[in-house]
């Protein structure tokens, strides 16, 4: 399975699994059978949707068409060995226009 499957097959599974967890909480009513809790978990639901809108759309759009690249313009580079089992990997640009993330 290539990373980009992986990564797409983890955060929908996780996202899944977060909403059955909540919405299993509303039915059940027991965590939220007050108003002061059911704004707590009204709220943490709506920081939940936040980080996951803002990591996975808001911050690749503009970090990509600022910068004329694409998450996948990379290729990995070199592994050089390091103590142990650790290894220091690189990774190499293949955008035509030569610009960097950085």
């Amino acid at each position: 399975m290539s990373y980009e499957w992986w990564r797409l097959t983890h955060g929908v599974l996780s996202t899944v699994v977060v909403v059955a967890a909540l919405v299993h909480i509303y039915l059940v009513g027991y965590y939220v059978d007050t108003v002061w809790k059911q704004a707590l978990w009204a709220g943490m639901t709506l920081t939940f949707v936040g980080l996951l809108l803002w990591t996975r759309i808001v911050v690749p759009s503009r970090c990509c068409a600022d910068r004329g690249w694409s998450p996948t313009s990379w290729r990995r580079g070199a592994a050089s060995p390091r103590c142990g089992c650790a290894r220091t990997a690189t990774r190499d640009s293949t955008s035509k226009r030569g610009s960097s993330p950085g």
